[in-house]
């Protein structure tokens, strides 16, 4: 698409060295897309506008837009039209990747045919205030994610009540599963909550 659209006629050899899971949920191979698109540009001098990259990305996947631009987002259409908001308030982030995988494909799929066991899809208004009073614990409380009964098995509720019990404030499962995340106002208790879902799942990371 890069160079369908620059017209440079040579190429580029790409070795990526993945660190983010597949079918997590956690727009690792959109960012690996974002990467390349926004290399490319600089490496070959191309001089196209983030709004260009955006465009180019939004038709490698839904994500890539928003891992050119980054920050805090609201994200609406497909994913592709955004809103700066203020910065998520300082925290502690677990998030636990199980071994079963779900690609976004067969997540929606479920979706579609099923529907959901989330019976609204929240109020997205109140996340924003809460954002701009910068009340952390106010934002927790309006996660949600609809495609979380796609994933069979009850592993996403048993993650979360993990999560809960060592103290987070809120979870939820991330995109499209199967990772799910829990955000903590206390590092020890973030690094508890790490220690204990370690011994169940096989990746699990802390993030600041």
């Amino acid at each position: 698409f890069f160079f369908e659209r620059t017209e440079i006629p040579f190429g580029a050899d790409i070795y990526i060295e993945k660190r983010i899971p597949t079918e997590a949920g956690l727009a690792g191979g959109s960012a690996d897309a974002a990467a390349v698109l926004f290399g490319l540009n600089r490496l070959f001098e191309a001089g196209l506008s983030e709004a260009e990259l955006r465009k180019i990305g939004a038709k490698c996947g839904a994500d890539v837009p928003f891992s050119l631009t980054g920050g805090t987002m609201l994200a609406e259409g497909i994913g592709d039209e955004f809103t700066k908001l203020s910065p998520l308030p300082d925290c502690w982030i677990v998030i636990a990747k199980p071994e079963i995988g779900m690609s976004t494909k067969a997540s929606y799929q479920y979706y579609d045919e099923h529907g959901s066991e989330t019976p609204e899809h929240g109020d997205a208004s109140a996340i924003v205030s809460a954002l701009e009073s910068e009340d952390l614990r106010a934002v927790c409380e309006g996660f949600y994610n609809v495609l979380e009964s796609a994933v069979p098995g009850g592993i996403i509720s048993d993650i979360k009540d993990k999560c809960a019990a060592c103290g987070a404030l809120g979870s939820a499962m991330t995109g499209s599963g199967t990772a799910v995340f829990g955000i903590f106002d206390d590092e020890e208790k973030a690094v508890f909550c790490k220690n204990e879902l370690e011994k169940q799942y096989p990746a699990v990371f802390i993030a600041r």
